[in-house]
């Protein structure tokens, strides 16, 4: 469930090698109900970072001046299924992601190597666990000479729910593709139409949590959990990012004027440190039978008390040789903007009904079931050894 391709699309119009690009550069796909108007992505001012995507001579963007990160609070959590509801806690301070030397909240000071891995972890944890949010989003794909462009809105519910929507439109000549993911908390739906024709995808929730097992209040700052949690929204898309990418550098920037975390990776060649356990998380290191998997990702995370560690860009890029230089392409850009708290959240909002034209419903449950409950990962006590 972590990605849909524009199969529709590309196989109305005949587009053999669109379609191979577009299934693997992937969208993950939610939102908000609201009115949608096409607006062309803009390139963001990004201070301290050149005009190229990246820096032909080492694939990195250029460092600017380290600022002081803003200390971040974590709400009071509870896991469904679990033995016991966890309190508030000042995020994985104590954990492998932990981010240089951790200040009181986990966060790196200003003035320490930042561990961009470290980054990431603590990304998908926010996502995770923090709290609600919504925001527009807007995708621009270009390949082969061609481009599509998707608008859409996306909210999710937090703290542990796994509550969220997040629907996007894309239109190419005469044909309108939908996507919807939605997850009332039990059952995460993704279905794609083209037309008539419906494809639904589903996830039970439930057998996952029990895979885990029992959780107490130190496993909160356990990656694994966060990890093991991120079925679906920005949550999964940062899981998946975290185990397909090697993740090298995590500069201080600002985009149009918002602070964040500008980051690198390049495809893996070996499992992260922590990694997730389920066979969505190995098959991240399948290589790509196409050859057309990006290459390089660039992500933009929120450096702001309001909204920490939120995903405001990602820019997939792949390698391209002309007349013996080699430089890095954008095939993709996801632009999540205009981020709010949501006021209320109603239930109706996350509920999905399976139409009656759908013929067949896949269960992907298998997919992001945990090899072992979560208890076995968990270092010995001290005073046990």
């Amino acid at each position: 469930m972590t990605s849909i391709g524009i199969i529709g699309i590309t196989r109305k119009y005949g587009s053999a090698p669109l379609l191979s690009a577009f299934g693997v550069v992937c969208l993950l796909l939610s939102g908000v109900g609201v009115q949608l108007h096409a607006q062309p992505p803009q390139r963001p001012n990004i201070e301290g970072i050149g005009e190229q995507p990246i820096n032909s001579a080492n694939g990195s963007p250029q460092s600017s001046p380290s600022t002081t990160a803003p200390n971040v609070s974590v709400p009071s959590v509870s896991l469904p299924g679990a033995a016991t509801d966890m309190p508030a806690t000042d995020g994985p301070a104590n954990s492998s992601a932990q981010l240089g030397s951790p200040s009181p909240t986990g966060m790196p000071n200003s003035q320490d190597a930042v561990d961009p891995e470290a980054v990431v972890r603590r990304a998908i944890w926010q996502a995770v666990w923090g709290d609600p949010v919504a925001s527009r989003v807007r995708q621009r794909i270009s390949m082969y000479g061609k481009e599509l462009v998707g608008v859409g809105s996306y909210c999710h519910a937090g703290k542990g729910s796994n509550k969220l929507k997040w629907q996007m439109r894309f239109a190419a000549a005469d044909a309108v593709t939908n996507y919807l993911q939605i997850s009332d908390g039990r059952l995460l739906w993704t279905s794609q139409q083209v037309e008539e024709k419906i494809q639904v995808k589903r996830v039970d929730l439930d057998p996952i949590r029990e895979r885990i097992g029992s959780v107490r209040e130190s496993d909160l700052a356990n990656p694994l959990l966060a990890m093991e949690l991120a079925v679906g929204g920005q949550a999964e898309l940062l899981r998946s990012l975290y185990h397909r990418y090697d993740w090298e550098s995590a500069v201080p920037t600002k985009i149009d004027q918002q602070p964040v975390w500008l980051l690198t990776g390049e495809i893996r060649r070996q499992a992260p440190v922590p990694s997730a356990r389920a066979p969505i998380d190995q098959a991240m290191l399948s290589e790509s039978k196409t050859g057309l998997l990006p290459q390089r990702v660039r992500l933009a995370l929120g450096r702001t008390e309001q909204f920490p560690f939120f995903p405001y860009r990602i820019e997939y890029f792949r390698r391209k040789e002309a007349e013996g230089n080699a430089t890095w392409e954008q095939l993709t850009v996801v632009e999540f903007f205009e981020v709010s708290t949501p006021v209320s959240l109603e239930p109706e909002l996350f509920q999905y009904e399976v139409r009656e034209t759908v013929e067949a419903i896949q269960d992907e449950t298998s997919s992001y079931l945990p090899a072992s409950p979560l208890h076995l990962t968990r270092q010995p006590d001290a005073r046990t050894r």
